[in-house]
């Protein structure tokens, strides 16, 4: 550690200081015409936020919304930032005072007012993520069926918080985004080390339903760090080979998520 301070003192730089916020994003994307949020976490005062292009050109300069609720105690206010003026396809992140940025994402193709980032499922019961998908399905079809878009935004958001517009900044389909579950309990997948690209799994539970993972003497270890500090309104979500209450994908969940990019894309 002498030898570090002394090479960055004889460099004249420091070490810059760790991120006092963070940004959600929906890291798949949003269509143009849609309505865009993203979720500032972040004690600090500063809300102004600025979208900017892959050049680092600012396009939207804006300010986040009121506190839409507390999700811990390091995170006690959540804030909605709206973006939807951005509308030119391409590929942004958010920038936000001392908050770390955002996950790239693209714009172009590709419960809910009591919770802080307006998920409508239930965070402390099993199958959170499918029932969300479940959620922005029934709004589609909604849609298709009535050529009403009453529930268009709502459908939208439950979309966008099961691909990482959520306290964890998680997408919680494998492979989709550039933070999703890396070590799903399938002993198949954690045997061979294989990617289950595609697979949905169950997100986040009851903190009280994770006492006990599943052991088993042939598994390979396998666990993901640093969700733990996002855990709260008594959820937690644990990417570990042996947490089967979060990361267990399961054929239905696929299935419904499925459905739902099928409908986006019509």
């Amino acid at each position: 550690m002498l030898v570090a301070c002394a090479t960055a003192c004889e460099a004249g730089t420091a070490a810059p200081p760790p991120p006092t916020g963070f940004v959600r994003v929906d890291q798949i994307g949003y269509r143009t015409g849609e309505a865009k949020q993203a979720f500032l976490m972040s004690p600090s005062g500063d809300t102004s936020f600025r979208v900017v292009d892959e050049s680092g050109r600012t396009v939207l300069t804006g300010v986040a919304g009121p506190p839409t609720g507390s999700w811990n105690t390091e995170f006690a206010t959540i804030r909605a930032m709206d973006f939807s003026a951005v509308k030119t396809p391409g590929t942004y992140r958010i920038l936000s005072g001392a908050a770390a940025p955002s996950p790239v994402f693209r714009i172009g193709s590709a419960a809910a007012y009591r919770d802080p980032f307006r998920a409508g499922a239930d965070y402390l019961g099993f199958d959170a993520v499918p029932h969300t998908f479940g959620l922005a399905t029934t709004a589609l079809l909604h849609q298709q069926t009535t050529k009403a878009d009453t529930y268009a935004a709502f459908g939208t958001r439950q979309r966008n918080w099961a691909l990482g517009a959520n306290a964890w900044g998680a997408s919680f389909v494998i492979g989709a985004g550039s933070v999703s579950p890396r070590c799903p309990e399938h002993q198949v997948a954690n045997l061979t080390g294989g990617q289950l690209t595609g697979a949905a799994v169950n997100g986040p539970n009851s903190a009280d339903r994770f006492a006990e993972l599943n052991r088993f003497p042939t598994m390979r270890p396998c666990v993901t760090e640093g969700f733990t500090r996002f855990d709260g309104h008594g959820a937690r979500f644990v990417d570990d080979v042996g947490a089967w209450q979060s990361v267990e994908p399961a054929d239905d969940f696929t299935a419904t998520a499925l459905l739902t990019f099928a409908l986006a894309s019509r």
